[in-house]
């Protein structure tokens, strides 16, 4: 698999070397903004891909890629798509968020799971 980079630039204030696009990982209010763009969490088909009978219609194209368990194996890997967020309840408990089969996006948590794999989203802002 062929890794991403992104652009890296140095920081005229500090000297440290920063992304030079500012991609980050989501937050709460990115999927609420998504959220509303769709038209609710019950519309989660418009950003399917259209190979897991998605629309795409606002070109995220999200497949599913289920998680990876506490032990190590892929659970769920045709039916549901997982994304952490960059918020944490605690050291052991974190959010995220899901889209299943028929397309309904939900928010959920992980106490003292934080080890379980879920994919991430990258945001430009």
């Amino acid at each position: 698999m062929k890794a991403i980079k992104f652009p890296i630039a140095k920081s005229a204030s500090t000297g440290k070397l920063v992304n030079a696009i500012d991609i980050h990982s989501d937050h709460q209010e990115d999927w609420i903004c998504l959220i509303n763009l769709i038209g609710g969490e019950r519309e989660g088909t418009k950003i399917k891909g259209k190979k897991w009978n998605g629309g795409n219609k606002f070109g995220l194209n999200i497949i599913p890629a289920g998680y990876r368990d506490g032990y190590g194996d892929f659970q769920r890997m045709t039916d549901m798509a997982l994304f952490w967020i960059n918020e944490s309840i605690d050291k052991k408990t974190a959010w995220y968020y899901s889209i299943n089969e028929t397309g309904d996006i939900e928010k959920y948590f992980l106490g003292d799971l934080k080890g379980i794999g879920h994919s991430i989203r990258l945001v430009k802002k």
